[in-house]
């Protein structure tokens, strides 16, 4: 779960970078224990790389596998991660359902 947040925050100060407003949002928050939430919102240069409904690093020395990794991660975990993006800003959505499989902190589900 560290490397989800962890890649979505790293992409997220790479696109801040070439943006004029440098904007990164993080907010992380459970629904009644059931749900948890991770939001990104961030700022970037209006430029993106989609075909599909699918994003693409725009980077040069970008593999172009984050998103899919975080996607592929929050379904390991029963969730769902949504992208997409309006004008200048790039929103990642993770949904995973919390229960009592999944252990706070510990490598176990």
């Amino acid at each position: 779960m560290c490397s989800m947040v962890g890649n979505i925050l790293e992409n997220a100060v790479v696109a801040c970078q070439s943006a004029e407003e440098k904007t990164i949002q993080l907010t992380i928050l459970t629904e009644k224990r059931m749900q948890l939430y991770i939001v990104v919102v961030n700022s970037f240069d209006g430029f993106v790389s989609e075909r599909d409904g699918r994003y693409f690093s725009t980077k040069s020395d970008g593999s172009g596998i984050g998103l899919t990794s975080v996607a592929a991660t929050a379904e390991n975990y029963g969730g769902v991660a949504q992208f997409s993006h309006e004008g200048k800003l790039f929103y990642s959505n993770i949904a995973i359902p919390l229960n009592k499989q999944i252990y706070v902190g510990a490598h176990r589900r």
